[in-house]
């Protein structure tokens, strides 16, 4: 029988600590990255943080990607333009990545890296559902972590959103522990008898 010049071997893997520490900025950057796209909604919407926060809610980023995108081509072509710089296919494969990593199943490791299995569906045939598998290196993984790094140092001066984050400098947050229990309040709070002297 001959081999499927389709199919490649995998074989069982575990992370390396090079790629775990990848992964991690990965996520990161993502996260920091959503926060950005809030902000420039803000900014297109002329809303306040709080506002676009209740109207967007859980969306996922790819929504929001959407959202942003629309408003700025109801700005203007250059506000447009300039979304398209920023949100290109580099953040397409910054997210992509992300949801592997961040959501896939870690099958093995190929002779072009790890193999992290998706949830995206790519055939169907009868008894047989196919599933998009995303290889990356470690190194691969680094280098798409340094792009989107990259990305966030220059997206607030290209998308104008340094007014926005320094609005948020100095807050004073309150502090809430989770760890300690709740104190009764003052009338369940039984009164304790005065010290006795002898």
């Amino acid at each position: 029988m001959e081999d499927d010049p389709n199919l490649v071997n995998v074989s069982p893997a575990t992370l390396s600590n090079d790629a775990l520490i990848a992964i991690a900025r990965i996520v990161r950057v993502c996260a920091e990255l959503e926060d950005t796209l809030n902000l420039w909604i803000c900014k297109l919407s002329k809303s306040s943080e709080a506002a676009t926060s209740i109207l967007l809610g859980r969306s996922p980023i790819s929504t929001k990607v959407s959202i942003a995108a629309a408003l700025a081509r109801f700005t203007d072509d250059a506000t447009y333009d300039m979304h398209k710089q920023a949100f290109n296919e580099s953040t397409q494969r910054l997210l992509s990545c992300r949801n592997a990593v961040a959501h896939g199943v870690l099958i093995g490791q190929t002779s072009k890296g790890y193999a992290f299995g998706t949830s995206a569906n790519t055939d169907l045939e009868p008894s047989i559902l196919w599933r998009r598998v995303d290889v990356f290196s470690a190194e691969t993984l680094a280098d798409i972590a340094e792009s989107g790094e990259l990305f966030l140092r220059i997206a607030d001066i290209m998308l104008g959103l340094k007014p926005l984050r320094d609005k948020r400098q100095w807050q004073r947050l309150p502090e809430i522990r989770r760890d300690q229990p709740k104190q009764k309040s003052a009338a369940k709070r039984k009164r304790q008898p005065p010290p006795s002297h002898p």
